[in-house]
């Protein structure tokens, strides 16, 4: 497969992707009636994954230079491409059981493990910015917007 075909590919799954998102954001409940509900933040996320996968399939349909379009053997990111999409799943399926802290925090730690070489891992580091990030997005959510996300085991 070559570069082309994978950025098309990749970019088509990322507009379904993000076009699945933006409908499901639709159905979550809300609690408190406010001017941003709950489903503000999926929106806006989703409304930036579509708008990027959209200029991504433009530029790769237009692109054309003789090493983008030739044929590649190589396939050692697919493995890595399959278990990304695997956690983003389980990460969704996963969202309201464990809730958002939880959920976020393994999500990162097995996405940073995933994409950074064995040499530069440092599970420590990983694990620091895998719990600090989601509880500082939980308190700005509901503290300054004022917006409830699933608190699921910590609830």
């Amino acid at each position: 497969m070559s570069e082309k075909q994978k950025d098309i590919v990749s970019s088509m799954i990322f507009l379904i992707l993000g076009v699945s998102v933006y409908l499901y954001s639709g159905t979550i409940k809300t609690i408190i009636k406010a001017d941003v509900g709950p489903a503000f933040a999926p929106k806006i996320v989703t409304m930036g994954i579509i708008i990027l996968a959209v200029i991504k399939l433009g530029l790769s349909i237009k692109k054309n230079t003789p090493e983008y379009t030739k044929k590649t053997t190589k396939n050692e990111n697919t493995l890595n491409g399959l278990l990304t999409i695997v956690a983003l799943g389980l990460y969704v399926a996963l969202f309201d059981v464990l809730g958002f802290v939880i959920s976020s925090a393994l999500y990162l730690f097995f996405q940073m493990c995933l994409l950074m070489s064995a040499e530069k891992r440092n599970y420590i580091k990983i694990g620091i910015i895998s719990i600090v990030v989601p509880v500082c997005i939980y308190f700005l959510f509901v503290k300054a917007f004022n917006l409830m996300l699933p608190t699921g085991l910590l609830g």
